[in-house]
């Protein structure tokens, strides 16, 4: 008997991780909300059930404040990780595109390259030239002004003269 082939795909593309990311973030903060909500309620049923109609109202009314605030932080970490999404869609798409170039235009690239490091090469040869160029006179002159500068005399120093 033959082997039998199977054709499932070995990797997921980016923009498969991308979306299952989301999507997993957002069932994962729906199902944390309803979580701390009923936790939430659980706990206050039986406090509000003895505060006054004012303090009952107050507390309602703080924790819609927060439940707003934390929506709103909610909301914009998820613009952001859309965002991200949003830019590793771009890069998938961009990398799709590379690996569909047919051979001809590889080495138009490949030459279009090539050529901008060829560039990039002869002015940072020139470049360097003149910085070694300069060191080295800088050195030439240290090596030879530094030895007469510490055998120098002080201008104030006295002479003596060894007596025996």
């Amino acid at each position: 008997m033959g082997k039998k082939t199977t054709n499932f795909r070995k990797y997921l593309t980016i923009r498969e991780i991308a979306n299952t990311m989301v999507i997993t973030s957002i069932a994962g903060l729906v199902v944390a909300l309803v979580g701390a909500g009923i936790t939430f309620f659980q706990q206050t049923s039986t406090q509000l059930s003895s505060l006054e109609l004012s303090q009952r109202i107050e507390l309602v009314s703080n924790s819609l404040g927060f439940s707003a605030d934390e929506l709103a932080s909610i909301q914009s970490e998820l613009e952001a990780r859309i965002q991200f999404v949003n830019d590793l869609q771009v890069q998938a798409e961009t990398a799709e595109i590379i690996l569909n170039l047919s051979e001809n235009e590889v080495n138009a690239v490949k030459t279009l390259l090539k050529d901008e490091l060829d560039k990039g090469r002869a002015g940072n040869f020139w470049m360097s030239f003149a910085q070694n160029a300069v060191f080295f006179i800088l050195g030439v002159l240290a090596s030879y002004f530094i030895p007469k500068w510490i055998r120098r005399k002080p201008e104030n120093a006295q002479t003596t003269t060894p007596t025996a």
